[in-house]
Formats: C-alpha cells, sequence, structure tokens
C-alpha cells in the first residue's frame, strides 16, 4: 500500500472517522454513524486520488487540512 494512502488513512482515524477495506479494493470512509463519506483507492493511480478524496469529504462536512 502506498505510504500516502496510509497517512491519509491515518488522518482520518485520527479525526474520528472510520475507515474500513470495501469489496473493491477500495477503503471507505465513514462517518461514526456509518455514512459512507469517501473513499480511497488501495492503490492509486493517478496524482490526482488525495485531493479527489479531501474534496469528497471537504464537500460532507469534514476539514482534515
Amino acid at each position: 500500500m502506498n505510504k500516502e494512502v496510509k497517512r491519509l488513512i491515518r488522518r482520518c482515524e485520527q479525526a474520528g472517522l472510520i475507515v474500513e477495506r470495501s469489496g473493491g479494493g477500495h477503503w471507505k470512509v465513514k462517518s461514526p454513524a456509518g455514512e459512507t463519506l469517501a473513499t480511497i483507492p488501495f492503490s492509486p493511480s493517478t496524482n490526482r486520488w488525495r485531493e479527489n478524496t479531501l474534496t469528497q469529504l471537504r464537500k460532507r462536512g469534514i476539514e482534515l487540512d
């Protein structure tokens, strides 16, 4: 797994979010209530994955940066 992916997962968990592996090879970021907020690719193929994930979270009111 990519070091940046691990780092973002750790940051999400520190913010109180739940991160679990989906069946399709991605990570699901969920609220404590169980609502899926964003997905993180297991092995990103583009440089935009981090920005896309942070945008998904921002749209749902979660600010990590």
